[in-house]
């Protein structure tokens, strides 16, 4: 992947590390990061302008061959469909003029996607085709993703109804039966599967999180009121974790929906979307205060400004590469951070209901960043030698 437009970190003081993690961002230039052992977690950010006049990328999603998926809505009213592969380049598929594409996902080879005009599920094929599937039960649907039964699940965001597509064969695409959402007005928002291999769900019309348990919707009410939950990932703890908009919090709740909630550093910094790092904590998109955010499963946070002022981060997944991309819907930009480590301090402190409750506190320690720019070849792979070297294949 070609190098990003800026390169940050926290903190760019040397100091004595004990081991060392490294990252290739682009052909003969390897990025050296120290990691203190034990430390909690910063991220070196880059970040990739989308060549789309107006853009604002919405949904985020990566393949198993490293490639990163997105979908785009243009304020002129295009929009697309955008690829971005390892060698850094750009390839746009082009929709209906207002179809607001929303959530995508992989399946079997292809990209579903969801559009909120015109109740659009569209499929891109690797050749490029687009089909439209036809959603005659569901209204501006949003929410989309793979289950562990193998089929699609999509949500609508106004008629309380989450639908199941039986069959993903392109000559059937056979629409199983709707299941409802107890609260119409829930207006489902992001799904995931969870621990216990069923659909979750965050209704951010409600204020509570839902799940699919024997063709049924199970819903569970949030501590905080007004909370707006939006991202929803499967920890990896065995327990859901969600992001609480209009809160600042990060909620945590067992499959049986006894909660904890741990607030943020500021109640208005919009957490939105969530995932699960390599490092096995979960990270987060702070929206409005421009800030990418980690926690462990022990509650103990920490936060870093992204580079580009009020970028509108939103999506964020975790890549094959163990990359964590992310959208910036206000700068028409994807953010890439590599887990690095804190220049801060950590800190973490929980309420809940049930038998759930947090604490924690930490410390972070600086990092080292040096660049080695005469690498001859184009580097793919690293690893750490029994001797401690490291060794690269080009």
């Amino acid at each position: 992947m070609k190098r990003p437009k800026n390169t940050y970190s926290r903190d760019q003081y040397a100091v004595r590390v004990s081991r060392t993690v490294f990252a290739c961002f682009a052909a003969g230039a390897v990025l050296l990061l120290g990691l203190p052992a034990g430390a909690l977690g910063q991220a070196l950010f880059g970040e990739y302008p989308i060549p789309i006049v107006g853009g604002a990328p919405q949904g985020l999603t990566s393949t198993a061959d490293g490639v990163i998926w997105m979908a785009e809505s243009a304020v002129n009213g295009a929009a697309s469909i955008v690829k971005l592969d390892s060698s850094g380049t750009f390839t746009t598929f082009a929709l209906p003029a207002g179809s607001i594409p929303q959530q995508l996902v992989p399946l079997n080879g292809n990209i579903y996607f969801t559009g909120l005009n015109g109740n659009m599920l569209g499929e891109l094929t690797p050749a490029g085709q687009i089909t439209q599937i036809a959603l005659p039960l569901l209204t501006a649907p949003t929410a989309i993703v793979a289950g562990a039964d193998g089929n699609l699940w999509i949500a609508s965001s106004t008629l309380g109804l989450i639908n199941q597509i039986v069959s993903l064969v392109p000559s059937t695409n056979t629409l199983g039966t709707p299941i409802a959402i107890p609260t119409l007005a829930g207006i489902p928002t992001v799904m995931a599967v969870g621990p216990d291999h069923n659909i979750w769900f965050t209704e951010q019309g409600a204020n509570q999180i839902g799940t699919v348990r024997n063709n049924a919707v199970v819903e569970y009410p949030i501590l905080t009121a007004n909370s707006q939950p939006y991202g929803i990932t499967a920890g990896p703890d065995g327990n859901v974790w969600f992001t609480e908009q209009g809160a600042g919090k990060i909620g945590v709740s067992t499959t049986a929906g006894a909660m904890v909630e741990y607030p943020l550093t500021s109640s208005s910094c919009q957490p939105s979307g969530i995932t699960v790092g390599a490092d096995g904590a979960l990270w987060f998109a702070e929206k409005a205060a421009n800030k990418l955010g980690r926690m462990t499963t022990s509650g103990i946070l920490s936060e870093d400004p992204v580079p580009t002022a009020t970028s509108g981060l939103t999506n964020l997944i975790s890549t094959v590469n163990q990359v964590l991309m992310a959208t910036e819907s206000t700068a028409n930009q994807l953010l890439s951070a590599v887990p690095g480590v804190l220049s801060g301090g950590g800190s973490g402190s929980g309420s809940g209901s049930g038998s759930g409750s947090g604490s924690g506190s930490g410390s972070g320690s600086s990092a080292r960043i040096q660049f080695f720019t005469q690498v001859p070849g184009t580097l793919t792979q690293l690893s750490v030698g029994a001797d401690g070297s490291v060794w690269g294949l080009n």
